[in-house]
């Protein structure tokens, strides 16, 4: 799923949460669980093809650019496993709201990159098996 409609969902959710509870922080908190966790996309870019050109590939498929074929995907922060221990942490450790509306947006984040990337198998966003199969892209997703 591109980062615009990520950044665009995350916008709409924020202003929603903005108009619901008037608070600030929950917007923003909102918005940025739903766009940071794209940020592990600079990690996959810079180790395929150094750190300055991957920056210049991935700049190009923000902007609508085509799709570069990465031989490994990594994506640390797009993870079940994490999502999980996040909400142990929110539940039993951290119960702010702020903490629980940037959770929602990544999970919202990863619902909608599950559901939604052409190629993604039950498996995909399970670090896991990521690093069970050495982080091949033809093991994780189907195209």
């Amino acid at each position: 799923m591109s980062p615009a409609v990520h950044l665009a969902t995350g916008a709409a959710l924020g202003g929603g949460a903005y108009l619901l509870t008037g608070d600030a922080a929950t917007a923003a908190a909102l918005l940025a669980g739903s766009t940071a966790i794209d940020l592990d996309h600079i990690y996959d870019y810079a180790s395929a093809q150094g750190l300055r050109a991957g920056l210049g590939v991935l700049a190009g498929r923000i902007a609508g650019g085509p799709n570069v074929r990465l031989p490994r995907l990594y994506l640390w922060l797009h993870s079940w496993e994490l999502m999980a221990l996040l909400a142990f942490v929110w539940f039993f450790r951290f119960p702010d709201p702020v903490f629980f509306s940037a959770l929602l947006g990544l999970g919202i984040h990863m619902v909608m990159d599950q559901l939604g990337n052409p190629g993604a198998c039950r498996v995909t966003y399970f670090l896991a098996y990521r690093i069970f199969v050495g982080f091949r892209r033809e093991d994780i997703v189907t195209n």
